[in-house]
């Protein structure tokens, strides 16, 4: 495992300037929050990356006619990961060569994760136990995740969906055609960037990180 960073918020960028970005359309009492100088500064972030690997994954969807989920096991040829960590938020971003910092990072083709990278899983207190916890568990069906999708338009050759609207997406298709691909060889320059293609960040330096940072600040930061 490579660590690409290990530092603090304050440290790596200018606290003043997130300002642009935090959201405050539900946030009446910001201002007043001790979050600039105190929390968000203090804030321990890190970014590390796995080699390209071979692992076995499981995945659970609802089989036509089917009461309950049902798992399937895949293996997948996986490519450069990069793992994005700020207690207790986990993010992951994908590429065909090793990072470099500045270059934007790209969705993954995994469930359980959002536009911005990060993942919907237990709440990790290391880098190391969010990777454990994230390769460990049983993902969601693909089909409920748009970086899936996303993934499936660029890398799996899929059908128009405004002419095949039934068979553009299946959960068992894509997990199959994953599985059958050298995934270091996507053209992985199509494939989106953290925050989408919408992403208001995209003109920043920041840009690499700065959506999954807003989903925690902004999305998922408990105030209470």
């Amino acid at each position: 495992m490579r660590t690409i960073l290990d530092t603090t918020i304050g440290e790596l960028v200018n606290i003043d300037k997130m300002n642009k970005w935090l959201d405050r359309r539900d946030l009446a009492e910001w201002d007043t929050c001790d979050l600039w100088h105190g929390t968000l500064k203090a804030a321990h972030f890190q970014m590390v990356e796995l080699e390209p690997m071979v692992r076995t994954l499981r995945f659970a969807w609802y089989d036509e006619g089917a009461d309950w989920a049902t798992t399937h096991t895949f293996t997948w040829q996986l490519p450069y990961l990069q793992f994005l960590f700020c207690e207790p938020w986990f993010g992951v971003a994908a590429s065909g060569k090793p990072y470099k910092l500045g270059k934007k990072l790209r969705m993954s083709p995994f469930p359980n994760t959002y536009e911005s990278g990060m993942v919907c899983q237990d709440s990790a207190r290391t880098v190391e136990e969010g990777i454990a916890i994230f390769f460990g568990s049983v993902f969601e069906a693909p089909s409920s995740w748009w970086p899936c999708r996303q993934f499936a338009l660029v890398a799996l050759d899929y059908p128009n969906e405004k002419e095949y609207p039934e068979e553009f997406f299946r959960d068992d298709k894509f997990c199959q055609k994953t599985a059958e691909l050298d995934l270091l060889q996507v053209k992985w320059k199509d494939i989106e960037p953290l925050g989408g293609r919408n992403n208001p960040f995209r003109k920043k330096d920041l840009t690499t990180i700065l959506p999954f940072l807003h989903h925690g600040f902004t999305d998922e930061y408990d105030f209470a």
